[in-house]
């Protein structure tokens, strides 16, 4: 061999274990800033419910009604007395539920209201949700897995695009419900 070609194997050969010892480098520095409490961020728009709640553990307020989630996810809007927002909202969760398209029947939606006048409401509306008595949770559109826990919650004036945006990413990559 020459000593041209002996510089050229010993050049690939400090390439390959370069790439090799600075690939697990760098892995040893992002598993250590993420384990240090830095991270990337989230993709949800919601904020988790903390602490993590099971609807049985709810108390609600009169009459503790049996809640089964039946296998679906739900959207829960939780509010004291139904007015012109809740109405609004309660027509985003509608379009949210529309717009949920071939997992629309995976997702059921009920409305979660303080006193027994639902308010705003119309009868057609009320005919496709399930009205329910308010448990001890503030005003807000929850979300709520298969099992009974509380995932996800949203201010009641939340526009549409977060809650369907975080619930198509759930409802894709569950496996129950």
């Amino acid at each position: 061999m020459t000593e041209e070609a002996i510089r050229r194997s010993r050049r690939q050969l400090l390439m390959m274990f370069g790439v090799a010892f600075g690939s697990m480098g760098l892995a040893y520095v992002v598993f250590y800033w993420i384990t240090a409490g830095h991270t990337w961020g989230t993709t949800n728009k919601g904020t988790f419910v903390d602490p993590p709640r099971d609807v049985s553990s709810l108390a609600w307020q009169g009459a503790t009604p049996v809640f089964e989630t039946q296998g679906k996810w739900w959207l829960w809007l939780v509010v004291d007395r139904c007015d012109a927002v809740c109405a609004s909202t309660m027509h985003d969760q509608r379009a949210i539920h529309i717009l949920l398209n071939k997992e629309s029947d995976r997702v059921a939606r009920a409305l979660l209201v303080g006193g027994a006048d639902p308010g705003a409401l119309t009868e057609e509306a009320l005919q496709k949700v399930r009205v329910m008595p308010k448990p001890d949770l503030p005003e807000g559109v929850y979300i709520v897995d298969p099992h009974g826990n509380l995932v996800l919650t949203y201010p009641v004036d939340t526009p549409p695009k977060p809650v369907l945006s975080d619930l198509q990413h759930l409802l894709k990559f569950s496996q129950i419900g």
